[in-house]
């Protein structure tokens, strides 16, 4: 390997880790959250049953960050609200986005009494929800996530970066090898609010079916 090819390497794993560092603090940031929101689901469970509520709760987190999301596309509705994204390395909308939807995972694991080993194995379980929620890993299959990770960052690294701090080479090669996949600021400003505003409802839909689904087969294969 070339001395040029590792240090391209070191920098993508490099930004990689500082992406998980952000996954894990949304964990622990969100925790407290997630505990609230379950305990006031709880009433409701017992009103409505597990499977209405489940959904419920879902379809209101979901609607609540597509309103979230159209407000953040709105011109100057937050000026500088990008000064408060950790490490500068994803977009609002995108931290908001993975924001709502650890926040849902791990209401959704509270309510279904889902205990982990520790706190490595809490983020393994939101990333494989998330992994999937992105089309990032098949449907039922446990990816590595530290791979997963990888993969959720090059979709959302924003192209910006790429111009702060790094040389052209590496610039070449970040735009070779990563999927961007931000482009709804091209679009015409009321119909990419529109769109943003889906993206944000579909994205965590996905996510509570998924953790609702994985939580079940776990369950299942209790003995």
């Amino acid at each position: 390997m070339s001395l040029d090819l590792r240090s391209e390497t070191d920098i993508l794993s490099t930004i990689s880790e500082r992406f998980r560092t952000i996954i894990r603090s949304l964990v622990l940031g969100n925790t407290k959250k997630a505990r609230s929101i379950a305990e006031m689901e709880s009433g409701a469970i017992i009103r409505d049953g597990s499977r209405i509520a489940f959904q419920n709760l879902i379809e209101e987190m979901a609607q609540g960050q597509a309103l979230r999301n159209a407000l953040i596309n709105l011109p100057s509705a937050f000026p500088g609200i990008g000064t408060i994204i950790s490490l500068g390395l994803i977009s609002v909308e995108d931290f908001f986005i993975l924001d709502q939807g650890v926040k849902l995972i791990l209401a959704l694991c509270h309510l279904h009494s889902k205990d982990f080993d520790d706190q490595n194995a809490r983020e393994d379980f939101v990333i494989s929800v998330l992994g999937e929620a992105y089309g990032l890993s098949p449907s039922g299959h446990e990816g590595d996530a530290d791979t997963i990770v990888r993969k959720l960052m090059t979709i959302m690294l924003p192209k910006k970066y790429m111009n702060i701090g790094i040389n052209r080479g590496v610039r070449i090669f970040f735009r070779r090898f990563l999927p961007f996949r931000r482009k709804s600021r091209l679009l015409p400003a009321g119909f990419g609010v529109v769109m943003s505003a889906w993206d944000a409802y579909d994205t965590i839909v996905k996510v509570g079916q998924i953790t609702l689904r994985q939580l079940d087969h776990e369950r299942h294969q209790l003995p």
